[in-house]
Parts: C-alpha cells; structure tokens; sequence
C-alpha cells in the first residue's frame, strides 16, 4: 500500500528541517585538529547562513499550487497504475 499524497507530502516538507538540523551538528575543524582549542560550545560547531526564503522557496515547490505539487507531478504515475 502507498502512502497518501499528503502524507508523503508531509514527509518530504520535514525532510527540509531535518537536514538544516544536520547541518548545525557538524564539529569544526580546529576543535578536532586544536585540541587546546577553548571556545563556547556554540562556537564548537557550524553555523551555516542558509536563509529563509531560500527553504521557503524550494518548500513551495512542494507544495505551491503554482510550481507543481506532489499530485500534480505523480498524475501520470496514478494514470498508468490505473490501466494496469
């Protein structure tokens, strides 16, 4: 059984967190390589600049009715499932 459109929507929508959340665990290079490195514990980390509307946009090409959404895009997939 295949999940919902809108389930597997949700999925790919929170996949986008999961990965910014990924990125701000990545230990720096001079914390491994310096080990007399004495800093914060924020600072221990990256802390990359990945704007909002940058997430927003590719978010919308999930899910905005203007750049296709997921039903849209698996019409075709649907059709063909249907005939068969």
């Amino acid at each position: 059984m295949q999940p919902a459109d809108a389930t597997l929507q949700v999925v790919i929508l929170n996949l986008f967190d999961v990965m910014l959340a990924a990125t701000h665990v990545v230990p720096r290079v001079e914390t491994t390589l310096y080990t007399g490195w004495s800093s914060s514990k924020s600072a221990a980390f990256l802390q990359p600049i990945i704007l909002d509307n940058i997430v927003n946009f590719y978010k919308g090409k999930v899910s905005g009715p203007q750049h296709g959404s997921i039903g849209l895009a698996s019409y075709g997939t649907h059709r063909c499932v249907r005939q068969f």
